[in-house]
């Protein structure tokens, strides 16, 4: 991954988005499902 590519996933990361379990995309704290591979992901409580 590139430095640049990087600072932006950490900053995302900050922000509050996490990354599926499955397949490492950043997706919204509340989702239920991945929007990108479709998979359940456990939800904060």
């Amino acid at each position: 991954m590139k430095a640049n590519n990087a600072a932006i996933e950490q900053q995302q990361l900050a922000e509050g988005l996490k990354k599926c379990p499955h397949c490492a995309e950043l997706i919204k704290p509340d989702a239920k499902v991945c929007r990108y591979c479709g998979r359940e992901v456990a939800v904060r409580v």
